[in-house]
């Protein structure tokens, strides 16, 4: 819900009331489609999470690796200004579907990885590349690749993420 009454929608849908609104639509407060959300042709896949930020620009993460046509690099996760369209300044592309997203008071977005080899560790370089992300923690049952993430992570932010060897942990964390 945004602070102007409007409500954002994501999900596995390609249209709302016969209008063609791939994968995510903004209706207005009486449920209407809002026709000023200029999204073009939208995402080509799911869109499973959907974050407000202070200055009304939206995070949007999900299974899809374009928006409007652009291929994102990997896709899953992108920032949409106000109006719907790609925020091109907000990087973009992680090699895994985005479950959820959360966006602090400062507008710091908190991710979590659970695997750091390979993909994982792949997927938390980039995103960490952004000024407004930061990981909060690590989960992989290897010591040794925890503790080379651990250092990477600290080196690129400047503080030092909480390590888990078991996923459901950090996935408890609510911090």
């Amino acid at each position: 819900l945004q602070p102007d009454g409007k409500i954002l929608c994501g999900g596995y849908f390609t249209s709302f009331s016969g209008i063609s609104t791939n994968y995510i639509a903004r209706l207005n407060s009486n449920g209407t489609l809002d026709t000023s959300f200029q999204i073009g042709y939208g995402f080509t896949d799911e869109v499973n999470a959907i974050a407000l930020q202070s200055d009304g620009k939206i995070i949007v993460g999900g299974y899809f690796q374009y928006f409007d046509n652009t291929y994102l690099f990997g896709g899953r996760i992108v920032r949409l200004n106000s109006n719907g369209t790609f925020d091109k300044m907000f990087g973009h592309g992680l090699n895994d579907g985005v479950q959820s997203i959360s966006v602090q008071s400062n507008d710091k977005i908190i991710v979590g990885l659970i695997g750091a080899k390979n993909q994982g560790g792949y997927d938390h370089s980039l995103a960490l590349r952004q000024p407004a992300v930061e990981c909060a923690g690590i989960a992989d049952i290897d010591d040794a690749v925890l503790a080379e993430s651990s250092e990477q992570v600290t080196r690129i932010q400047g503080k030092k993420p909480i390590l888990y060897k078991d996923y459901r942990k950090l996935l408890e964390n609510k911090d």
